[in-house]
């Protein structure tokens, strides 16, 4: 279940304790973000302080939520037909697993959009 906004980590604070940056370069990037309003994980990409993966890491963790590398999941037909292709596009999802009642999507990252 997501966490609300009130107990949401901040990205830069996640990266730097996972020691995938550094202060310097945190604040760098912050700095940054107050003149480009850039997203900070764009910055921190282009600059080359991290890789694709760790943003999507840092970020799943900043939300509270799980991250799926769907190259590595089998994804059953039955499950892919549950939601239209249309509604997949548009809401930038994709369905990978059901238990039950429960149906499992993925979301795209900003960074693919």
């Amino acid at each position: 279940m997501p966490i609300s906004p009130l107990q949401k980590k901040y990205l830069g604070e996640i990266l730097l304790q996972a020691g995938l940056i550094n202060r310097v370069q945190l604040r760098d990037a912050l700095a940054e973000q107050q003149s480009t309003k850039e997203k900070l994980g764009d910055i921190l990409l282009k600059r080359g302080y991290i890789s694709e993966p760790d943003l999507q890491r840092g970020l799943a963790l900043s939300y509270g939520i799980p991250s799926v590398k769907l190259s590595e999941v089998i994804i059953p037909k039955e499950i892919i037909t549950l939601i239209t292709p249309q509604t997949a596009k548009k809401y930038k999802v994709i369905p990978f697993f059901r238990a039950s009642d429960t149906l499992q999507i993925a979301v795209v990252t900003h960074l693919t959009c």
